[in-house]
């Protein structure tokens, strides 16, 4: 795996410390404070084995951890600050690329989760869209009270353009957050998950949340590297499913590599962190800056 430093801007200095003050009032980990006050966003590219149709397939997956103010009322990023009804969120994007035989599988997700867990102890905003030769999908869940409304524009027929409201549940993408935040606050034991919106689309699951358990322990494998890792892991019986996710114990909790385990057939789905950067790389959009993606291991 590699990993390289970061290279500081006046930008990027100048932008923590604007940002610091805002995260410090909301997260009481110094060392997650540091961390995400830079100004930068983390950046991690996988290697990806991911099952479709009952074969496994290589691709990437790209992980992007970035901290940005965050419209509740609205629920998008707070651009303009003439609305005081913000908060501080840590931003997730996945991406997968991979191909099933002749055609190309887009997969992309986003979420927003606070760092103020006290006042917003759920992820406040999940979309996601999947592209491939047959045709795209996109659903979007937004949180309202004690649960989510959530819309599906499909391709397929049985599915079209969908609403309701999911009530309670945990969602999958929430707990690869609350591992870089607080992984203290992992629900253990007997709790209601949201799957994934990617593996939704796949599987074209309604819009639910199923009972499951989870379990934060000690990992002694060797499938995956880190220094002290922990592995949490959450079964969904009814949907024949569990997930493994592998993280560093030692702030701020690098996530190594996950799994997702079709527990009917052992059908694993398998990303490996390889390489790691911090970097604003918004700014890194001219053709000058296409070196980076040989630095992030996609060239």
């Amino acid at each position: 795996m590699k990993l390289l430093l970061p290279v500081f801007t006046l930008w990027a200095f100048i932008f923590q410390q604007n940002a610091c003050a805002q995260t410090r009032s909301e997260n009481a980990d110094p060392e997650i404070q540091a961390y995400w006050s830079d100004g930068l966003a983390e950046l991690s590219k996988f290697d990806l084995t991911q099952y479709r149709y009952g074969e496994a397939r290589q691709g990437e997956l790209i992980h992007v951890f970035v901290a940005e103010d965050f419209l509740v009322d609205k629920q998008v990023k707070n651009e303009s600050y003439t609305n005081d009804n913000s908060t501080r969120v840590l931003k997730r994007i996945e991406t997968r690329n991979f191909n099933t035989g002749i055609y190309t599988y887009n997969v992309y997700a986003s979420s927003f989760t606070a760092f103020n867990q006290s006042k917003h102890p759920h992820t406040l905003k999940i979309s996601a869209s999947s592209q491939e030769w047959c045709g795209v999908s996109y659903s979007q869940l937004n949180r309202k009270n004690n649960g989510y409304d959530y819309i599906l524009h499909s391709y397929f027929e049985d599915e079209a353009d969908t609403k309701s409201f999911i009530k309670d549940g945990i969602s999958e993408e929430e707990l690869f957050s609350r591992i870089r935040l607080s992984p203290d606050k992992l629900p253990e034991g007997n709790f209601k998950s949201i799957p994934s919106q990617i593996y939704s689309r796949f599987m074209h699951l309604p819009a639910s949340s199923y009972r499951s358990t989870g379990k934060v322990e000690r990992y002694t494998g060797n499938e995956f590297e880190g220094e002290d890792l922990l592995r949490y892991t959450v079964n969904t019986p009814s949907l024949n499913r569990s997930i493994e996710i592998f993280f560093e114990k030692k702030s701020p909790h690098i996530i190594v590599g996950w799994t997702e385990t079709d527990t009917r057939s052992n059908n694993k789905t398998v990303a490996r962190l390889t390489h790691q950067i911090k970097e604003a790389y918004w700014q890194l959009n001219g053709n000058d800056a296409a070196k980076w993606r040989t630095k992030l291991g996609l060239d």
